[in-house]
């Protein structure tokens, strides 16, 4: 909740929220690292010759806007009205006339507004 810094000069704009971690210190590193290396060890035994590799994504809980990875949100600003075409009406009404205009819509819709990308951080530490 509240308000994101910098958002305040577009009217309206897409805001690409990611997910990330970080480590606080040398030790969780070290740690996180460890486990990364024990999951491909095992890939690796049970897969022999096969090439195996290990990837982290970072999702965070929220009871309205839950981000797994990534997630893009369109705003606002106050007191500022969308454009017509960008209602969910047209959006509907252009799905569910033709497929291939609902993907089109949704193009034109994200290359009308600018794009900002917010990356949340959660600095973790092993105590």
């Amino acid at each position: 909740s509240g308000s994101a810094v910098g958002l305040d000069k577009y009217p309206l704009a897409a805001v690409e929220v990611v997910a990330m971690i970080s480590c606080d210190d040398t030790a969780t590193a070290d740690s996180l690292e460890s486990v990364k290396e024990r999951l491909l060890d095992k890939c690796r035994s049970a897969c022999p010759g096969r090439a195996v590799r290990c990837n982290q994504k970072v999702s965070l809980k929220h009871p309205n806007y839950e981000v797994d990875g990534t997630r893009v949100f369109v705003t606002r600003s106050p007191g500022v009205e969308h454009p017509v075409w960008m209602s969910t009406s047209i959006y509907t009404n252009c799905r569910l006339a033709c497929p291939f205009l609902g993907t089109v819509y949704r193009l034109l819709f994200f290359r009308s507004m600018p794009h900002v990308r917010y990356k949340l951080i959660k600095q973790v530490f092993m105590t």
